[in-house]
């Protein structure tokens, strides 16, 4: 058993590098042994992880928020001997969205029921768009999406997060209701062709929640071969403001506002005007993308059941 603990030391608003000596330390009390290999820029997570498999480790830990995790399922799902790892997730972000899956607790609690876990294997998702004549392709965790969700999270990313995610998310999602243009979908899955007008933002949700907290696809699994798709349409201004509770607790499901479909390959294109794309909270670029599940291509510690 060799483990590896990949860390954004900028996560939490960058509490997790002034308290990255003691972290390593509090999990090594619990755990025994495990490399601390912190990050230094972007996509080094992947960088890291794919070193760590070529070198002979059995688990990768990642600790941080969604983009950290996706960063290291990247690189893990890079190399073909990753096959036989098992990744853990540590919350320490600001969204952490993809962590409600496994449960939340003490940074003790979460380390303890990834060693007391075999793993469950999982599905991940494969996006593929085009950026300056060029096909791009990054696989994703927990979720990708299209339209004001995209542009909320670029909002987010490039302002501070102190006052946590949830407030942030929350704070810019109000902002761009005010102020998002909605736009037409023409959303394929498996091969059936659906027109969609006047449209908000579109989900593809691998995991349950996104945007700081909000149960976007409570129906999600990560095992089943398949992708929740969340369409949210477009509505008044004072409507949608009223229906953000509905956002937290998954309700906004049954509104008359969404549509959902469910598939294994989806492509989403915006008509007109191009819109933000962002997957696991990191913005991607603009432009329509072709959406692939991944069956069953990673082995996840610490699920919780109940959760899956």
């Amino acid at each position: 058993m060799r483990r590896v603990l990949i860390v954004n030391p900028r996560a939490g608003a960058g509490r997790m590098g002034r308290k990255l000596d003691a972290l390593h330390r509090a999990i090594v009390r619990i755990a025994g042994p495990i490399e601390l290999m912190p990050t230094q820029h972007r996509k080094h997570a992947s960088e890291l992880a794919a070193q760590a498999v070529r070198q002979g480790a059995t688990e990768v830990w990642s600790l941080g928020g969604d983009g950290t995790h996706s960063e290291v399922v990247a690189g893990l799902e890079s190399v073909p001997e990753s096959s036989d790892v098992a990744l853990g997730v540590l919350h320490g972000g600001t969204g952490g969205d993809f962590s409600r899956m496994l449960g939340r607790g003490s940074l003790e609690v979460q380390v303890r029921r990834l060693l007391a876990d075999e793993g469950v294997w999982i599905d991940l998702g494969e996006a593929r768009w085009m950026n300056g004549g060029q096909e791009q392709r990054q696989v994703f965790l927990n979720e990708l999406s299209m339209g004001m969700s995209a542009t909320i999270c670029a909002r987010v990313n490039s302002g501070s997060k102190r006052l946590g995610g949830r407030i942030s998310f929350l704070a810019h999602t109000l902002r761009t209701l005010v102020d998002f243009q909605p736009h037409d979908l023409q959303l394929t899955v498996d091969g059936e062709v659906v027109e969609i007008s006047g449209v908000r933002t579109t989900l593809a949700c691998n995991g349950r929640w996104g945007g700081g907290g909000m149960l976007f696809a409570p129906e999600a699994q990560l095992d089943d071969g398949q992708l929740n798709v969340i369409v949210l349409l477009d509505s008044p201004v004072h409507r949608a403001v009223r229906q953000l509770p509905r956002l937290y607790d998954g309700s906004i499901t049954a509104s008359p506002d969404v549509r959902i479909f469910c598939g294994s390959a989806l492509t989403l294109a915006s008509q007109g005007t191009q819109q933000h794309l962002e997957a696991d909270g990191e913005v991607l670029g603009k432009g329509s993308v072709s959406i692939a599940v991944i069956p069953k291509r990673l082995r996840l510690l610490g699920l919780d059941r109940k959760r899956l």
